[in-house]
């Protein structure tokens, strides 16, 4: 694989950005965006994002570590097995897509809808540049298995 940029640091390049961009005073035409974002319960909201987010996270590093497989963005064709338990029966992407709660959690913490943007991004992004070359190793490594796990769980969600 030809992957240059770690999928943390895609992460936390969108969260970077995110804070980057968050005004507490947005500019004529942009207050909505704020009244829109601050919603009842949006804390509450916000700490279950990052519940679920950290969840995703470590209990997928877990099933890799317990399948004693590489969890190395850089080389799944080293992957000694395919991890389909746990989270992984839901989405093939469970880490990204804990990344993907926890920037969410930040947009809303912070009431930022340009956040969205950089959300959409780092999606965008990690499938093109990463889940794709992924599985595409994943595919060469496993073959069969692969395809019919790829045909019966979904990328994202």
């Amino acid at each position: 694989m030809d992957i240059k940029i770690p999928p943390p640091v895609v992460g936390l390049t969108a969260a970077l950005l995110i804070w980057l961009t968050d005004l507490d005073d947005p500019p004529t035409g942009l207050q909505w965006t704020q009244s829109v974002l601050d919603f009842p319960g949006r804390i509450v909201v916000v700490v279950l994002l990052v519940l679920a987010g950290l969840c995703l996270d470590l209990a997928s590093v877990a099933a890799f570590i317990k399948r004693r497989t590489t969890i190395n963005p850089f080389s799944p064709q080293n992957a000694s097995a395919l991890v389909v338990t746990g989270f992984y029966r839901f989405t093939r992407n469970p880490m990204y897509l804990g990344m993907a709660c926890l920037i969410l959690a930040l947009v809303l913490f912070l009431q930022n809808a340009l956040g969205f943007v950089f959300l959409a991004g780092f999606v965008m992004y990690l499938t093109k540049f990463q889940i794709l070359a992924e599985e595409k190793a994943l595919e060469q490594r496993f073959g069969d298995s692969y395809r019919k796990y790829k045909a019966a769980v979904r990328r994202w969600i």
